[in-house]
């Protein structure tokens, strides 16, 4: 609605970055619920390696939160950890 908004007041910059905002959260939004996961491009030390599977770990987890809705399993969430 801001696009159109914008457009209508003659703010076509303005609604072009709003366009641009949107595509990149979009495309961020995939990112982060796809499974692909992108390596790091510097060394891989011991403490980021345990970052790396920390983040694996909780993305696996919020996707299963996300869609166990279509699980026949029962999945507890622990109060705070959405």
């Amino acid at each position: 609605m801001m696009v159109q908004l914008c457009i209508k007041m003659n703010k076509t910059n303005e609604a072009f970055e709003y366009v641009e905002r949107s595509n990149s959260r979009a495309f961020l939004d995939i990112m982060a619920s796809s499974n692909l996961y992108l390596e790091p491009t510097s060394e891989m030390t011991n403490e980021l390696r345990h970052l790396i599977n920390k983040e694996r770990y909780y993305r696996l987890r919020l996707n299963e939160i996300q869609f166990r809705h279509l699980s026949p399993t029962v999945i507890e969430i622990k109060p705070g950890e959405t």
